[in-house]
């Protein structure tokens, strides 16, 4: 493996870490990923019968919270890069989708396989701070969304500064990786975590590639002092 391939070294990371992912991110989290995620799907508005893209869907949150409101008319598809976050979802989601409205596709986000136009919403939780280039993602969401379609990814962020800063990096650097290699079996891929963080664009600096790309009413609500961070955009 090229060591400086960052979608092969992020591949191995979540290829090691998939069995306990669900659970390290409860634990990390305090289990408030699953409000931020619900609270995301919300601002989706689905409807009866959409269609929707969960991006580097993983081990399906976001389909399982989406799948509820679409109804068996509307389908999801949940694409991951990693055939072994795919697994873990199939089997998670097996035993909550009802409808059989949620589908697995293992490709690349930079390349979607998928044909201009195809999805009324485009979810990714937590992923875009993962790709090798994330304009080259941005672009390909917006190429498979409908005219008019919406745009909903939350995203992990520096804190604001302040005393909570300085509580956080301390967690991230430190306490992260320690739990990471004793639950997870990777301290690298916990240590990766707060590092990417650290290293990815600015809420205003994505403010502008979205708009670059071509979206438009882009806006962001910042949460936990700027801990998460979910954005909206719409393919105009």
């Amino acid at each position: 493996m090229n060591v400086f391939n960052k979608k092969e070294r992020v591949s191995a990371y979540f290829s090691k870490i998939s069995k306990r992912y669900d659970l390290m991110n409860t634990i990390l989290s305090l289990g408030m990923h699953k409000i931020w995620k619900r609270r995301a799907v919300k601002l989706g508005r689905l409807k009866k019968g959409d269609m929707i893209l969960d991006l580097c869907g993983g081990t399906g949150d976001i389909s399982m919270i989406s799948g509820k409101y679409i109804g068996p008319e509307g389908m999801i598809i949940l694409y991951d890069i990693n055939r072994d976050m795919i697994n873990r979802g199939i089997i998670k989601l097996s035993k909550v989708n009802r409808n059989k409205n949620i589908h697995f596709v293992i490709g690349d986000a930079e390349f979607v396989s998928f044909f201009d136009n195809s999805f009324d919403l485009v979810f990714v939780g937590f992923g875009i701070r993962n790709l090798e280039n994330p304009e080259k993602g941005l672009r390909e969401i917006h190429r498979v969304l409908k005219d008019g379609g919406r745009f909903i990814f939350i995203e992990f962020s520096m804190p604001e500064s302040g005393a909570f800063a300085r509580l956080y990096n301390l967690y991230s650097f430190y306490i992260m990786p320690y739990l990471g290699k004793i639950i997870a079996g990777s301290k690298e891929a916990y240590t990766y975590l707060p590092q990417s963080i650290r290293e990815f664009y600015q809420p205003h600096e994505i403010v502008e590639l979205l708009d670059a790309v071509g979206f438009s009413d882009i806006s962001f609500t910042k949460i936990l002092c700027g801990v998460s961070i979910i954005y909206e955009a719409i393919k105009s």
